[in-house]
């Protein structure tokens, strides 16, 4: 996820952040944590949901997963 900036001169916040506990792929029951987010600013944390909200997708079947590794050069 891109970080986004509230201005270039903005301060990172190393105590807010997001971690995931599914990764692409996984299988998700109802009512399953998928990720905990953790902020200082409450007034930035509606926004921060919303964004983490908008950048996932839960469907029925599992996606195709592109391999990490597309080839070696030698």
């Amino acid at each position: 996820m891109a970080r986004s900036f509230a201005s270039i001169s903005s301060a990172i916040d190393f105590s807010a952040g997001i971690v995931l506990h599914k990764k692409t792929g996984d299988y998700v029951e109802k009512g399953e944590i998928v990720a905990s987010m953790y902020a200082n600013k409450e007034e930035l944390f509606e926004s921060a949901v919303n964004q983490f909200l908008s950048s996932i997708r839960i469907e029925e079947t599992a996606p195709d997963i592109n391999p990490l590794i597309i080839d070696i050069v030698e």
